[in-house]
């Protein structure tokens, strides 16, 4: 049984251009597509968006797999991550959720549900490259895993 990917994010994607980019590297990607959620920031409540976050993924699948992003995540060279997607992809879990939180960090709750954490880079990067780097991150590993030419 192959997983379906799911982004959920924490505010809302608002740069036209970063919706485009964003937008480019989702439609490339065939094995490992992505069905995009968007859950309200709330303004310094952390708790509160992890409790909305949390309340979306079990709506749509109560025993869904969590990897949520945080700074104290795994790092993976491209390679690696390839691999985790595909283990992912290829797991015993139906949905699969990649969690970017709001602006405060995710809350204790968040970091408590999730199965798997991961940090994209050492350095701090704003929502919208987040989620840019993640998407296109996910489409490189796709390449990887089919042998297409875009990781080299």
């Amino acid at each position: 049984m192959a997983a379906k990917f799911h982004l959920l994010s924490i505010g809302k994607l608002r740069d036209k251009g970063a919706q485009i980019i964003e937008d480019e590297y989702a439609k490339r990607l065939i094995q490992f597509k992505l069905q995009f959620h968007e859950s309200k920031a709330r303004a310094e409540d952390k708790d509160s968006e992890g409790e909305m976050a949390l309340a979306l993924i079990k709506k749509i699948d109560p025993h869904a797999g969590m990897v949520l992003l945080c700074e104290q995540g795994q790092l993976f060279d491209s390679i690696k991550f390839s691999e985790f997607c595909e283990k992912l992809y290829n797991g015993d879990r139906k949905n699969i959720f990649f969690v970017i939180a709001g602006a405060e960090g995710p809350s204790a709750q968040l970091k408590e549900a999730a199965q798997h954490k991961l940090s994209l880079s050492p350095l701090t990067f704003p929502h919208q490259m987040a989620r840019i780097i993640l998407v296109e991150q996910i489409y490189r590993a796709q390449c990887i895993s089919s042998g297409h030419p875009y990781h080299n």
